[in-house]
């Protein structure tokens, strides 16, 4: 099904290019300032994308960068269904017509991946994916006492993660707060208090 939405928005895009240059053909006929402010602003756009290729292409500033939105996608750390939620991704994903046409053009892309990106990128407001961590096999999180560790790793982490945990705990604030919700999802819930902490 996917495969077949991918196709038809495919073939949609040289028709609409074929009206947008009907629209300047005519808007030149009938009134040709209009059609050079068309050409300016298209003029416009494309120097500054130059721009951009240009002093990414010349090492100006290193080669080092932070990884983007693309990066993420290729290590499978976007809405993964598993792993250590790290936050979500606010306000990367570029929005219009434009950005969905290279995530349809994008081989790399599956075509349910390509037309759920061809659609967001058309809404004005971007949802905001997760970024998990699926693949570690140990982490370290280092941060004083009261920095959100437990509640902002540690937590979200135990409330959806499906698998088996063993988890130490001395002060017993992880147990309280998802030794219930993990009863629901069907875990064996053994807590281990000899000082009498959580199960007093």
């Amino acid at each position: 099904m996917y495969k077949l939405s991918r196709l038809i928005l495919l073939a949609a895009i040289p028709v609409y290019g074929y009206c947008l240059v009907l629209l300047m053909v005519l808007s030149f006929t009938k009134s040709p300032g209009f059609g050079w402010v068309l050409v300016f602003i298209g003029l416009i756009a494309v120097s500054r994308q130059r721009k951009k290729i240009a002093l990414a292409l010349s090492g100006a500033h290193g080669t080092a960068y932070w990884g983007g939105e693309e990066q993420l996608r290729r290590a499978g750390m976007i809405e993964a269904r598993r792993g250590l939620i790290l936050g979500r991704l606010l306000g990367s994903a570029k929005v219009g017509l434009m950005s969905g046409i290279k995530g349809l053009l994008d081989a790399r892309l599956k075509a349910k991946d390509a037309c759920r990106r061809f659609f967001s990128a058309l809404q004005r407001r971007q949802p905001a994916p997760l970024v998990r961590l699926p693949q570690a096999i140990t982490s370290v999180c280092f941060a004083p006492p009261g920095a959100g560790k437990s509640t902002g790793l540690v937590i979200p982490f135990l409330l959806t993660c499906e698998e088996s945990c063993v988890v130490i705990d001395f002060s017993g604030e992880l147990a309280l707060a998802t030794a219930e919700a993990r009863r629901r999802m069907g875990h064996e819930i053994v807590i281990l208090d000899p000082y009498k902490v959580v199960t007093s």
